[in-house]
């Protein structure tokens, strides 16, 4: 029988252990590299499956955006969708004949002269402009005091409108007079009293009817509105509403 010695039982123990321990370490080791290479493939499927439905989102929005740009255009070749041209008003049409009328000259009885270096002169009447006016230099209220209107040649008129007062502001137009009765005379002899109306700091609409022919117009105070702190009397704005008689087609009623 073959004695062992205690020397040897150790180095044989000793070896024991090593083989174990490399043993544990060898599965640990293969278990560790099939753990990373399972979570790696899950790592690739997850991507697989992300670029899948990207390309389903890609693929809904080239659908979405076919269908959008097929009913584009077929809103674009359905002519009812589209904006309608507006008729521009054509020059030779009846309706069209009545215009502001174009002014000469104008001429007034008077002009204000209050030192201060405002203009009042009668152009101020026709310059489109409400924060101007024609103010009367005359002593007392301006009856009697007169503006006309001269066109140079015969015209139609058919409607006159009067900004009265001073409309610059509320204050001035209350503070100055303002036409209570108008006597409009014609270039035929014709006479026509108006009385306008008080408190509108805007258009006042004189209708002349069938509209009378005429070179100029003449407008007359006759009686006014007295003003709270000035005695003169002013008028912003005049313009004539016709046509032309030499125009070959006779206008519309309006």
């Amino acid at each position: 029988m073959v004695k062992i010695s205690t020397k040897t039982k150790k180095i044989v123990a000793i070896i024991i252990v090593v083989l174990c321990v490399i043993t544990i370490a060898s599965e640990l080791t293969i278990e560790m590299i099939n753990n990373k290479a399972k979570i790696k493939a899950e790592e690739e499927i997850k991507k697989s499956l992300a670029k899948g439905d990207d390309n389903d989102n890609n693929l809904k929005e080239n659908e979405e955006n076919k269908k959008t740009e097929e009913k584009t255009n077929d809103i674009s070749k359905d002519d009812s969708n589209k904006p309608k041209e507006i008729e521009k008003p054509n020059k030779t049409k009846e309706n069209s004949l009545y215009r502001t009328l174009p002014i000469y000259k104008v001429y007034a009885s008077s002009v204000l002269e209050d030192g201060t270096g405002v203009d009042y002169s009668p152009y101020n009447l026709i310059d489109r402009k409400s924060n101007t006016i024609w103010a009367e230099g005359a002593e007392g209220p301006g009856i009697e005091q007169f503006i006309r209107i001269d066109f140079n040649k015969d015209k139609v008129v058919k409607k006159l409108y009067i900004i009265n007062g001073s409309a610059k502001s509320e204050r001035l137009y209350y503070a100055n007079n303002r036409v209570r009765v108008l006597r409009l005379d014609f270039g035929d002899g014709e006479i026509k009293d108006f009385e306008l109306q008080d408190g509108v700091i805007g258009e006042q609409e004189i209708d002349l009817g069938k509209g009378i022919k005429t070179p100029y117009v003449g407008m007359t105070i006759y009686d006014v509105y007295y003003g709270n702190k000035y005695d003169d009397t002013c008028i912003s704005e005049i313009r004539a509403v016709g046509y032309d008689p030499d125009e070959k087609l006779q206008p519309a009623k309006i």
